[in-house]
């Protein structure tokens, strides 16, 4: 029997098929989406224009969002 987990990981980290959990995360939070993982279809990362900070926009099955490089998210993890 396996359980479903979540650990915290960089924005900057996470890989294509990783499953995210993005209940009440302040950039990715998404009420209406139909799965309770996103599964990331790519990376990419990118520079602020202004500030220069590192960003990252992952782009899922349940759409694309766009945080900083040391968000962390929750990525499912089977135990």
């Amino acid at each position: 029997m396996s359980i479903d987990l979540v650990k915290s990981i960089f924005a900057e980290d996470v890989d294509p098929s990783d499953e995210l959990d993005f209940s009440d995360d302040e950039y990715c939070y998404n009420d209406l989406a139909d799965f309770a993982f996103a599964t990331v279809e790519r990376r990419t990362e990118w520079y602020d224009g202004i500030t220069g900070e590192p960003w990252v926009t992952l782009h899922t099955d349940q759409g694309s969002y766009e945080m900083p490089a040391d968000h962390l998210v929750k990525k499912k993890v089977i135990e």
